[in-house]
């Protein structure tokens, strides 16, 4: 009996485990099918599918019996979803369903009734400037809430930054770095879009002193635009208790000194280098206050 109670609990839990595990699988392809806007800015239409999922499924956790039925009716429930997004292309429908956006300032005036439609007051709309870098409402040409909630604000034409068209410059396109390693992992991917292969690579990690079998300890390796690798390497200094930049004691934090290299274990030549040019650098805006100290004592015991 002890035996076959304890076979039988063992298998509910197995039972449980696999059950929540096909429930996490479901409810990810559900948000796979709902799209981005599921997970970051969501309408009300979105909002609604959400809680009706989130409901389906903890009931399909908490009752074993409904589990099935539950995700079939879930499994619809998207579909349904789907179609009504596409149906949502209609300009008609999308006005039925979707929220327009609401002016609350034009023109550096404040637009009251968009305040009281949104429900806003006026010191929230004053820290929403704020944070979006505008001190004084009548910067602002338009300020609008958008359909997910997000407020828009545009500056006016004599507050907005200064851009290089302003000036009649000519920039440059803006590239971005490409990651080749990341975690001691390489990325075939990038490098085959850079037209590269490892073994390039590695004659640039050569050349920067890094060899074969220091790869896995690399935090980052990038391409930069203009074809220089630049490296992040996985440094022992970091990993202990030691920082670079942080002192070891009040008195250190006191005298402005950093602790000395040498007596970090574990740190490469190029920290220690490093650490020994920030103590000399230290000791250099320490001394003279007490050279000069003494300078003045000796000329008050000539006097």
């Amino acid at each position: 009996m002890g035996t076959n109670g304890g076979q039988a609990t063992v298998m509910q839990v197995l039972m449980w485990f696999v059950n929540a595990l096909i429930v996490f699988v479901v409810a990810f392809l559900m948000m796979k099918m709902m799209g981005k806007r599921a997970i970051a800015q969501m309408s009300a239409f979105d909002v609604i599918v959400v809680f009706v999922l989130a409901s389906m499924l903890s009931t399909a956790l908490t009752d074993q019996s409904k589990m099935w039925p539950i995700l079939v009716t879930g499994v619809f429930f998207m579909l349904i979803y789907m179609a009504a997004s596409f149906l949502l292309l209609n300009n008609n429908l999308r006005k039925a369903i979707y929220t327009k956006p609401t002016v609350l300032i034009s023109k550096g005036n404040i637009n009251e009734t968009g305040l009281r439609q949104t429900r806003m007051t006026v010191p929230e709309l004053l820290g929403i400037l704020r944070i979006k870098g505008y001190s004084s409402v009548a910067d602002v040409e338009f300020a609008i809430m958008e359909e997910a909630g997000d407020i828009s604000v545009i500056p006016k034409s004599q507050s907005g930054p200064v851009t290089p068209r302003d000036l009649n410059i000519v920039k440059a396109p803006v590239a971005l770095p490409v990651p080749v390693i990341v975690d001691g992992e390489w990325i075939d991917d990038n490098l085959a879009f850079l037209q590269k292969d490892r073994s390039w690579m590695l004659q640039q990690l050569a050349m920067l002193g890094v060899e074969q079998d220091d790869v896995p300890k690399l935090t980052l390796v990038q391409v930069e635009p203009d074809g220089r690798v630049t490296i992040d390497r996985n440094e022992p200094a970091f990993q202990g208790k030691f920082q670079p930049g942080q002192f070891m004691s009040p008195e250190q934090a006191s005298t402005a000194v950093m602790p000395s290299a040498a007596s970090q274990p574990g740190i490469s030549e190029a920290t220690k280098g490093a650490l020994a040019i920030i103590n000399q650098q230290s000791g250099a805006c320490t001394d003279p206050p007490k050279k000069q100290k003494k300078d003045r004592t000796k000329k008050g015991q000539s006097v």
